[in-house]
């Protein structure tokens, strides 16, 4: 996936705030009608949404946007705080989530880097 055409959860997250509110009014009925302790992984999410029927753009790209803290686990409760937030905020969250993910990338580099070589300064001198 280039820049261009980068994911935008905007769409994603309409679709799922948008099942909530025809099932149960609003969001916080359907927050009210929950497990507050509910918790899915990318697989019982993807589940989910297909139980729901909600078809997305990309199931693993939404997951990631709503686990901003990488636990691989997102709760009801962030869940919704993800459909309850205005657009701009969602784009903020994106973008807050694509340099978490760029930073990771680059950490797990410099971990590799200095398992293999005992640190990166003697990597560069090789």
């Amino acid at each position: 996936m280039s820049v261009a055409d980068a994911y935008d959860p905007k769409a994603d997250v309409k679709r799922v705030a948008d099942y909530f509110k025809s099932r149960y009014g609003d969001l916080e009925n359907a927050l009210k009608n929950l497990d507050p302790d509910g918790e899915f992984d990318l697989y019982t999410f993807e589940a989910a949404l297909k139980k729901w029927g909600v078809q997305v753009d990309s199931v693993v790209e939404l997951f990631g946007h709503i686990d901003l803290d990488w636990s691989n686990t997102i709760s009801v409760h962030e869940l919704f705080q993800v459909l309850e937030l205005p657009m701009q905020e969602a784009q903020e969250r994106e973008e807050q989530r694509r340099n978490s993910e760029v930073s990771r990338i680059f950490e797990q580099l410099a971990k590799s880097i200095r398992h293999k070589f005992g640190s990166i300064a003697d990597y560069f001198a090789k």
